[in-house]
């Protein structure tokens, strides 16, 4: 919450003993995690800032939220539980996933997220120099219900081009044509080489391959960021846009 404050180029604090004074002024349509749906909702039982969800009564937010009501009402009061966990410097897993700031349902906007998604955990994995056998998209609908789908490579794999296609390939299968509010990636299975019969050709593509992703890796380590891509990557989430997706 507090990295919206100022934007773009400060630092703002938001103590605990000032949340009263800062954040509960706001409109409740700038909590963190409240959609456009949740706010219009709330506008219309009469709660307009941030300081009267902290204070409203669950008993009669209930009727409206259900299973969201204690999570609005902590959020607006400045508490969150979730766990701090700590990285290995090699983990058996890598994920990454984003809590959207108001629920999402063009396919084109969740490629993109993924996209950088899987920029960043295949990333991490070359990092590693390891391979990933276990590649899953995960979910959380506007009513924070979750579900995953995952497969198996043939051949274990860390990079970008050939994760994200098989990212895309996961989201068609088992996206719900539904809004989503927190979407993410997550690689395992790990190895520490591919285990593959090759030809002298393939085995040429794998190195420049892997030289173009190392070189692009030292550019955003940089400057931060996706600031360059292989070009293949650019047209992957292009594919099978109109195809139907699975219930």
């Amino acid at each position: 919450m507090a990295s919206d404050f100022l934007k773009p180029d400060r630092v703002h604090t938001l103590y605990p003993n000032e949340i009263k004074e800062k954040m509960w002024p706001l409109d409740v349509g700038d909590l963190f995690m409240v959609g456009k749906s949740t706010a219009s909702t709330l506008r219309s039982i009469g709660i307009n800032t941030i300081g009267e969800l902290a204070v409203c009564k669950e008993s009669f937010l209930k009727k409206y939220f259900k299973n969201q009501t204690t999570f609005l009402i902590e959020s607006a009061n400045g508490i969150d539980y979730s766990k701090v966990e700590p990285r290995s410097n090699k983990s058996d897993s890598i994920s990454v996933s984003e809590t959207l700031p108001y629920d999402v349902s063009d396919i084109d906007k969740i490629k993109e997220i993924l996209f950088r998604q899987t920029e960043e955990v295949t990333r991490a994995l070359r990092y590693q120099k390891q391979y990933a056998k276990t590649v899953a998209i995960t979910y959380k609908n506007s009513m924070f219900q979750s579900y995953q789908h995952q497969t198996k490579l043939p051949v274990p794999e860390n990079s970008t081009t050939s994760v994200y296609k098989v990212v895309i390939e996961l989201l068609e299968e088992s996206w719900k044509d539904e809004a989503i509010r927190n979407i993410g990636v997550r690689l395992s299975d790990f190895s520490d080489n591919r285990v593959e019969q090759v030809n002298i050709f393939s085995e040429v593509k794998e190195e420049k391959q892997d030289k173009i992703e190392e070189i692009a890796d030292n550019i955003n380590k940089k400057y931060g960021g996706a600031s360059v891509m292989p070009a293949s990557i650019k047209v992957i989430g292009k594919m099978n846009r109109g195809k139907s997706h699975k219930n």
